[in-house]
């Protein structure tokens, strides 16, 4: 259902073309990116993401950006009260691309008819990203796991 992405990785480095492995700059591009999701701000993640963008996970096909654009919206519309945090795992450098493994982890608040749920959404993907014309984007998303809970009881998993 949800992909934190490792955007902000680099987000921040794109802009100021800051070398990614700086560890103090991972950590303000990561509170970025946590405030991109926060803030439901589409266009932000958008201008993160390439034009050929794929998006692999366990339980659905292949999905291109216009389809994980779609999804985040209509999926995140419902919530409030967005809270996203991402922790780096491992990062590799290979001239203009870099592979980041991370882990995410999003609570918020799902309204419906019913009333307002608590909803938790965590699990671990692995991000490339590319580098063309002096600016840093996401190519490809892999998602190993991820586990969504609402009000406490598991309603998905994946592997």
């Amino acid at each position: 259902m949800l992909t934190s992405i490792a955007l902000a990785l680099l987000f921040v480095c794109a802009q100021k073309n800051t070398d990614v492995r700086d560890d103090s700059q991972n950590r303000v591009s990561y509170r970025r990116i946590e405030t991109i999701f926060d803030n439901k701000d589409w266009n932000g993640l958008s201008r993160v993401l390439t034009a050929d963008i794929i998006e692999e996970s366990p339980v659905q096909h292949k999905i291109g950006k216009r389809e994980f654009m779609k999804e985040h919206v209509s999926q995140f519309g419902l919530l409030k009260e967005i809270n996203m945090r991402i922790s780096l795992g491992d990062i590799k450098m290979a001239k203009n691309r870099a592979t980041v493994e991370e882990r995410y982890l999003l609570t918020a608040n799902l309204k419906d008819s019913k009333g307002t749920h608590s909803m938790r959404a965590e699990g671990s993907e692995m991000d490339l990203w590319r580098k063309s014309r002096g600016v840093w984007a996401v190519g490809y998303i892999k998602e190993h796991d991820s586990t969504l809970t609402i009000d406490g009881k598991v309603v998905r998993h994946s592997p």
